[in-house]
């Protein structure tokens, strides 16, 4: 879904606006995720786009990742 939305998780990471435990907390929301299935075919279907959909469970934190990316 980072990639979808061009959020650079590697960067925020490696600025450390995104620590270790956060990111283990956005892969194992997105595997307890209801959507799963789902989100498999909108990445299918949307392999750009603007934000993630609205029942990503990690929208939020990509938007936010993306907001602050996008001021530097």
């Amino acid at each position: 879904m980072a990639k979808a939305t061009e959020t650079d998780l590697v960067g925020a990471f490696g600025h450390r606006r995104l620590g270790p435990e956060e990111w283990a907390e956005m892969v194992q929301s997105c595997r307890q995720c209801q959507w799963a299935g789902r989100c498999a075919r909108w990445l299918r279907d949307h392999p750009v786009a603007p934000r993630a959909p609205g029942p990503c469970r990690n929208r939020g934190r990509l938007d936010a990742l993306k907001a602050v990316d996008s001021a530097h």
